[in-house]
């Protein structure tokens, strides 16, 4: 199954992909821990009182959008995954 990098990872040697992975999860997150954060200073919050199914509907909205925000669709993952304890459910 291949692998998705943004175009400036392209082309790296594959003895160099798991720093290239390390490198982008490193970027994706802090993108998301930044945008939660400010957030979270606007007054947000509530995400682990509402159901995963809430989280599906707001992902499908998100994806619906002719620009959408892969962060945004992100931290909603992150929500439908954390509530109700991770993914083993």
């Amino acid at each position: 199954m291949p692998y998705y990098y943004p175009n400036k990872f392209k082309g790296i040697p594959f003895d160099r992909e798991h720093k290239a992975l390390e490198l982008c999860l490193d970027e994706f997150t802090a993108w998301m821990r930044d945008k939660l954060m400010q957030k979270l200073k606007q007054g947000y919050g509530g995400w682990d009182s509402e159901s995963r199914e809430y989280f599906v509907e707001e992902i499908r909205k998100q994806i619906e959008l002719d620009k959408f925000d892969p962060v945004d669709v992100a931290i909603f993952a992150m929500f439908y995954w954390n509530v109700e304890g991770g993914p083993n459910d």
